[in-house]
């Protein structure tokens, strides 16, 4: 009897024997055959920076033109360089940079190929998809204790595939849930278009100033004309008390003594002239203006900054960022027919 148990037992052994090669033999096959591939984890379904309007309210505004992003930051974090925001105390910081994209990648195929090096993939590949403000991005986080970098996004994108890394370094571990609510208010500005049927033009701004439709003007009877509002945040340093960009159609400018209008230049954008001309008013006001002809009218786009406008010109320094933006308006400025017309609608 014993001899038959050790006969069960040798079988038993080399039946197990065999089922172990033939797993790792088909193991070995299957991937001669196949090469298993590397796959991007799946973006989360949700924002993972959940924090309410209330904790960031009152916060300033940092807002970069030449790169088409805001992000806000609270009392005591400045404004550093060109793109970076950090605590006057602790140092801690958040920066943010354009990375190069010649070929004009997706955000994917960018982040495949920026965290690889030499066909090997770098640290930062581990980064996992996430949203922030609806736009998908890749973030990596260090789980160092401070001081030492606390996260990067690796790649967030706008709709132009312009592709920014966004970098968070701590000094102190109070600062990380600080850092989380400034990253959580970083956006891209959109574009948007307008459309005046009734006067026959169009136009595109983008959406941090306020457009205010079919205001009377108080100058013509029942005219009304369009208005975008900046917020407070862009002139704060001036010493002024509003800034706007008005949309009217009505009598061509002429220079006068009485208003000082001041006839300057004319230059063409999108395919139509503009005269630029500007003025001062009292209370005091001053006017940088953009108007173009047809059929006998002119369509006047106006800067119109009040407040303590003494001295301002159009050159004047302190205000170029209120002059680039209503040139940059004023070129996506088009005349339209009627039947053209469509509804507002995003400008790409």
């Amino acid at each position: 009897m014993l001899q038959d148990f050790k006969s069960q037992i040798k079988v038993f052994l080399i039946v197990a024997a065999i089922a172990v090669a033939v797993s790792i033999g088909g193991v070995f096959l299957l991937r001669g055959l196949s090469p298993a591939p590397v796959l991007l984890p799946q973006p989360q379904s949700s924002d993972t920076l959940d924090f309410t309007l209330s904790e960031v309210e009152g916060w300033q505004t940092y807002r970069n033109d030449e790169f088409g992003f805001e992000v806000k930051y609270p009392k005591g974090w400045v404004v550093v360089g060109e793109s970076g925001i950090q605590n006057q105390q602790t140092n801690s910081s958040l920066s943010i940079l354009k990375n190069d994209n010649p070929k004009n990648l997706s955000l994917d195929e960018w982040f495949r190929q920026a965290t690889l090096i030499n066909g090997r993939p770098t640290i930062k590949a581990a980064a996992k998809p996430v949203t922030i403000n609806g736009v998908r991005a890749y973030r990596i986080d260090t789980e160092l204790l401070p001081p030492n970098p606390y996260f990067e996004v690796v790649g967030i994108a706008d709709e132009q595939r312009n592709i920014f890394t966004i970098h968070a370094d701590y000094k102190v571990l109070e600062d990380g849930e600080t850092l989380e609510q400034i990253l959580s208010t970083f956006r891209f500005i959109e574009w948007k278009e307008y459309q005046n049927v009734q006067d026959g033009y169009k136009f595109a701004y983008p959406d941090f100033l306020g457009l205010q439709e079919h205001i009377p003007s108080g100058y013509r009877g029942d005219e009304t004309i369009e208005v975008l509002v900046f917020p407070e945040d862009y002139y704060t340093d001036l010493s002024l008390t509003s800034a706007e960009i008005s949309f009217t159609v009505g009598e061509c400018p002429v220079e006068s003594i009485e208003d000082t209008h001041r006839y300057h230049e004319t230059v063409v954008l999108n395919e139509i002239p503009f005269d630029i001309w500007t003025w001062f008013y009292t209370p005091p006001s001053f006017g940088y203006v953009f108007s173009a002809k047809k059929e006998g009218q002119c369509y006047l786009i106006t800067l119109v900054l009040r407040g303590s406008v003494n001295g301002f010109t159009h050159t004047n320094g302190e205000i170029a960022p209120l002059i680039d933006k209503i040139k940059k308006i004023a070129a996506t400025f088009q005349f339209i027919d009627s039947k053209d017309a469509t509804n507002t609608s995003d400008w790409k």
